[in-house]
């Protein structure tokens, strides 16, 4: 009963401070852009669903493989960077943007809603800088806080250390867009804020690094499972994959363009380009070295599984030959019992002819 309580209060501040944060970047948006853009808080509603679902038929306990209500979170978080973003780029283009501080205060649309003042005095692209670094911590503190469900505590750690290793290269990205050439190019500005929010879609996603060190291949289990030979179905290579589809691959492709053919020079963008092709080529080595054990085991299992089944044929062959054998001794111990005892009775005697009667 106690751990079932503890884990709905960490699923119910988990989801808070989800929700905080994604309210302050809408609440940012609605400020910048005077627009009436309170509809992305419809993403609460699938939280607020999620969050009734664990809480009362699953005790607190979180899905095993998707995150729901990170989704729901990103789906309001992603959006409302994309307008904080592209309106802080479109000042840089119109040479408006000015660097004297201005306090936060809520005008326009938001105060039909919200009478609210946040007593901090930043400027536009300190709060936005702030709200995107915000999201990855909070993304990796609330994951740490979410029960691990099935998850090993070995496992959720590895989880949480791939989480902070990406979370560098995913905030480095927008860095991109400081460059005056990139500045001016608005399809490859899209691009890189679609790659931004399809690699943050890895923390919707429980997939931990590496198996089980326990892990041990069972024969009858490999014979009876619908599974056998198909490496793709281990949890290992489906977090390789998605790190290189989801991260390592767009990002790399991206600084790749900014480099070639927007002649982007700089000390950053050349380390994090080779950070993403050595990371690539080590995943690709990581992904053959599972599949060359895991076909190593499934040969072992094979031979396992065949030298059991010779020993049983050998064993069933070894007991037929025996009941076989011991059944013809008795046949050929009974018959010259009978003829011996017939021949060494004398042809009138009393038991000679009572034993030919018989026969």
């Amino acid at each position: 009963m106690a751990f079932v309580l503890i884990s709905v209060i960490k699923a119910v501040i988990a989801r808070l401070i989800l929700i905080i944060h994604a309210l302050l970047a809408v609440w940012r948006v609605a400020v910048v852009n005077d627009g009436f853009y309170w509809l992305l808080l419809l993403g609460f509603v699938g939280i607020l669903v999620d969050t009734a679902i664990v809480l009362v038929k699953r005790h607190g306990a979180e899905w095993k493989w998707f995150s729901p209500t990170v989704f729901f979170y990103l789906c309001t978080a992603c959006p409302s960077i994309w307008f904080l973003e592209l309106h802080r780029l479109d000042e840089k283009r119109q040479g408006r943007e000015q660097r004297t501080p201005r306090p936060t205060q809520s005008t326009g649309a938001i105060n039909h809603f919200v009478q609210a003042t946040i007593p901090l005095n930043l400027e536009d692209e300190e709060w936005i800088l702030f709200i995107e670094q915000a999201m990855l911590l909070i993304l990796i503190i609330t994951r740490w806080l979410m029960p691990k469900g099935e998850m090993s505590h070995d496992q959720l750690s590895q989880l949480l250390l791939v989480y902070l290793g990406l979370a560098a290269d995913v905030v480095e990205l927008f860095a991109i867009f400081d460059e005056p050439g990139i500045l001016d190019s608005l399809p490859f500005i899209f691009c890189i804020l679609a790659a931004w929010s399809w690699s943050l879609m890895q923390f919707t996603l429980v997939l931990t690094a590496t198996r089980d060190r326990a892990f041990k291949v069972n024969p009858e289990t490999m014979e009876n499972s619908a599974y056998k030979g198909c490496f793709c179905c281990e949890s290992e290579v489906w977090s390789i994959l998605i790190m290189i589809f989801m991260l390592d691959l767009p990002f790399l492709a991206l600084r790749l363009v900014a480099v070639a053919y927007f002649k982007v020079s700089t000390y950053t963008i050349y380390f994090f380009t080779c950070k993403n092709i050595l990371v690539l080529i080590l995943q690709f080595y990581r992904l053959t070295v599972v599949c060359v054990s895991h076909h190593k085991e499934e040969s072992e299992s094979d031979e396992e599984q065949n030298a059991s089944n010779k020993s049983q044929s050998e064993e069933t062959n070894l007991s037929l030959s025996v009941s076989s054998i011991s059944r013809n001794d008795g046949r050929i111990g009974q018959s010259p019992a009978r003829e011996y005892g017939s021949m060494a009775l004398p042809p009138s005697s009393p038991q000679r002819q009572s034993l030919h009667l018989r026969r």
